[in-house]
């Protein structure tokens, strides 16, 4: 349990010092960041922190979530994309207590759709590897 929230603490405390890039706002208002300091390149993979902010909240359960941050993982030359982590807070730009967490329970990657936040994602932390 000390281990725990000793990974808990330690999570909260590494959002906060992240540095995130406005990418886009959807038509329904819901705004998309990246941390362009977390993109790390590994051959064709290359992982990332997004962050997402639901101004309006986002309902999970009737959990009161207004910020998801995730950890990303794309496959550049096979167009997949797989969550390796996510942490959902109760205010905007990771902010507040912890609403859900969910760390190393995501394995299955799906093609990114060129048209969509994703193929955005996709361009923006693929063009690093070049």
């Amino acid at each position: 349990m000390k281990v725990l929230i000793l990974a808990l603490t330690f999570i909260s405390s590494t959002v906060s010092a992240q540095i995130w890039d406005y990418l886009i706002t959807s038509s329904s208002g819901i705004a998309y960041f990246i941390d362009p300091t977390s993109i790390n390149v590994k051959g064709d993979l290359v992982n990332y922190t997004q962050l997402i902010n639901y101004p309006k909240g986002y309902d999970s359960g009737n959990q009161n979530i207004h910020s998801i941050q995730q950890v990303k993982q794309i496959d550049c030359k096979n167009n997949l994309i797989r969550t390796i982590s996510m942490i959902a807070y109760e205010h905007e730009n990771a902010k507040g207590n912890i609403q859900t967490l969910s760390i190393g329970r995501e394995y299955q990657s799906i093609k990114v759709n060129e048209n969509s936040i994703s193929g955005l994602y996709k361009d923006q932390v693929c063009i690093q590897k070049k």
